[in-house]
């Protein structure tokens, strides 16, 4: 199915009956990365999932967006869609739309689940940053392809793999520290994390935990940043509890 919402055709699917579920995936993929989860969730409760803007079946990004354009999206999905209360459960870049729409006054949620979620600002490599510093201010003006090109390779992959228009929405999304935004969670909050994932590591986790007033934190051992998927059956269990049914 497709809704037009803030100029952009956004793909989405509907499955199963009951409370609804809304599931916000992680930067470079899709809703289908979801399907067993999905699958899973539908048997219970009515699931929605979406490909956020720019990326799966989603139309592309004509401009650049920032974290807040995310989170209006979603808002505005949800209106139009007359979902109302939904647990959010939001994987790494789904994470942060997630404690944004937490801390929000203007929209109702049940309850938040995050899992390897993105959030906390972690500072870059001092060596990294000094040697792009001096390399814009000595040949930067004379050479901007080849700052361009060290950036390429001293960035992380989703900014290499990604188009000059999600580089910049890339960068825009990833300078907001929302740590500061964690107290202001309204919700009860379920953080599910890989112990092993590299991309956001359980020292987030920990201070995610520490910081929103109603959570706690399962860790899911040898799993990495898509927990989910390392072990599908713990996950599909804990999230199954958190909403209200399993043992």
């Amino acid at each position: 199915m497709e809704i037009k919402i803030k100029d952009q055709k956004i793909n989405y699917q509907i499955t199963g009956m009951g409370k609804s579920v809304v599931i916000l995936h992680g930067w470079g993929s899709s809703k289908s990365v979801f399907k067993s989860l999905i699958e899973f969730l539908s048997a219970t409760h009515q699931v929605i999932a979406l490909d956020l803007p720019g990326f799966g079946e989603s139309e592309s990004l004509k401009t650049p967006w920032t974290l807040d354009d995310y989170v209006d999206a979603v808002k505005e999905f949800l209106k139009e869609l007359k979902i109302k209360n939904p647990t959010l459960i939001g994987h790494s870049f789904g994470g942060r739309i997630s404690i944004k729409l937490g801390s929000s006054d203007d929209v109702k949620l049940d309850k938040i689940i995050l899992i390897d979620s993105a959030g906390i600002r972690r500072k870059k490599s001092s060596l990294k940053v000094k040697l792009l510093k001096i390399l814009k201010n000595t040949i930067g003006r004379l050479m901007p392809s080849l700052v361009m090109k060290m950036k390429n390779k001293l960035g992380s992959t989703d900014y290499k793999n990604a188009n000059p228009i999600m580089k910049e929405t890339l960068v825009n999304v990833i300078k907001e520290d929302l740590e500061p935004l964690l107290p202001k969670v309204k919700y009860s909050t379920l953080l599910i994390w890989g112990v092993n994932d590299q991309d956001t590591p359980i020292e987030d986790a920990y201070i995610m935990e520490s910081k929103i007033k109603d959570s706690g934190l399962v860790k899911i051992e040898n799993a990495g940043h898509y927990s989910f998927l390392d072990n599908p059956y713990l996950t599909n269990q804990v999230i199954e509890i958190f909403l209200g049914g399993g043992k």
